[in-house]
């Protein structure tokens, strides 16, 4: 039996784990699990909101330090964390750079809207594969990111999925606009009864018109019984989606960033 490449493998799942006690105190820790990023294909140290804790800026920077060499050494190109929003300002200051926020708001406080005329919502079908990558590529398009030409078979893994609430908006029987959602159980830093919604992207010509409201209501209403928060996650090059949570209500609640390894 290879140990040796059993014991990489094994730490590639589950992580080192740094922690700062100086003068025989506990003042921070940093893990990270080595993945590989879906978009670059590079190795990447991944943190979660779980993986860190530091009482200064100090020891942050200290935790930072040791763990790059040994995330650099065992090929990882980058280090990703998601921060809560009061902690993110330590992480700029060390070089990372925000890259999306997870945004959330409370079901109980939302409040109805007049829908757009003609336009109504149902569950989205396998016959709709097409206008779903057109829509697909729309979110690639907002995020400067090149069109993904795989998009078809994670699409189809949302439509599958039993989990997953997969809706369309149509109007004079065309698909304008689509939204996934599903419960995000027990995910560390989020309350149990919390609600995921992703892929939320309307057809051009239809847009600023209440669709993507009507989508969000319609999906979080499907789960009303289940759902204490409503969250998603926006990149921040995304402009147009951020300001369009931020008008429903939504705010940030953790910040992911990244820094490049050297």
């Amino acid at each position: 039996m290879d140990t040796s490449g059993l014991a990489v493998v094994f730490t590639q799942m589950c992580g080192d784990i740094w922690v700062d006690d100086s003068g025989g105190s506990l003042h921070g820790h940093l893990s990270a699990r080595l993945l590989d990023d879906d978009n670059s294909g590079e190795i990447g140290a991944f943190s979660g909101p779980d993986a860190v804790t530091f009482e200064s800026t100090g020891v942050l920077a200290r935790l930072v330090d040791h763990a790059h060499s040994t995330w650099l050494s065992r090929g990882a190109r980058f280090h990703s964390v998601w921060s809560p929003l009061e902690e993110f300002r330590a992480w700029t200051s060390l070089g990372y750079e925000p890259t999306a926020l997870s945004l959330e708001r409370e079901w109980g406080t939302w409040t109805s809207s007049q829908s757009p005329e003609g336009v109504t919502v149902r569950v989205a079908r396998t016959d709709d594969l097409l206008a779903l990558q057109d829509l697909d590529a729309e979110i690639d398009r907002a995020h400067h990111d090149a069109v993904d030409p795989s998009s078809r078979s994670r699409l189809v893994d949302l439509l599958e999925d039993p989990e997953v609430t997969y809706l369309v908006a149509e109007h004079e029987h065309r698909v304008i606009g689509q939204i996934a959602a599903w419960s995000l159980g027990a995910l560390v830093g989020y309350f149990p009864e919390t609600l995921h919604l992703s892929d939320l992207a309307v057809a051009p010509p239809f847009r600023r018109r209440g669709v993507a409201a009507l989508l969000i209501r319609e999906v979080v209403r499907q789960h009303s019984e289940d759902t204490r928060v409503v969250e998603t996650r926006s990149r921040v090059i995304n402009s147009g989606a951020s300001a369009l949570w931020a008008n429903l209500g939504f705010e940030t609640a953790f910040v992911r960033l990244e820094r490049t390894l050297r």
